[in-house]
């Protein structure tokens, strides 16, 4: 993980690390569309313009990671996350696509979307 403006990034070989060992929870915050099409196994999708008003739902105690198509706008919003429930919050370092490179799994069924 690298900080940036006190924000940490993660790579997609860490994440998938992590996701084995069930540290994380992962947020698409892309339109329901795209993340229907592909995303990260057992990301749920919230709006990037909803997080903040639904990260009552998260669960307390896990790392939360976001996810973009490339980064950017995840990057934004996780400096925006204010909550003492979370140990921690982070952005896909490159988005969806950089986890697209890695060549890790992608899931496109499930309950995700909401």
């Amino acid at each position: 993980m690298t900080e940036a403006t006190g924000v940490s990034s993660i790579s997609a070989n860490d994440l998938q690390q992590k996701l084995t060992a069930e540290e994380v929870q992962v947020v698409d915050i892309r339109a329901a569309p795209d993340v229907a099409g592909g995303h990260v196994p057992g990301a749920r999708n919230i709006a990037g313009t909803y997080l903040l008003v639904r990260l009552g739902e998260l669960q307390e105690g896990k790392a939360l990671v976001l996810v973009d198509e490339d980064g950017d706008k995840s990057a934004k919003l996780a400096a925006q996350v204010h909550d003492s429930r979370l140990p921690g919050v982070h952005y896909l370092e490159g988005g969806f696509q950089a986890w697209l490179d890695a060549g890790l799994e992608v899931e496109t069924t499930g309950g995700i979307l909401g």
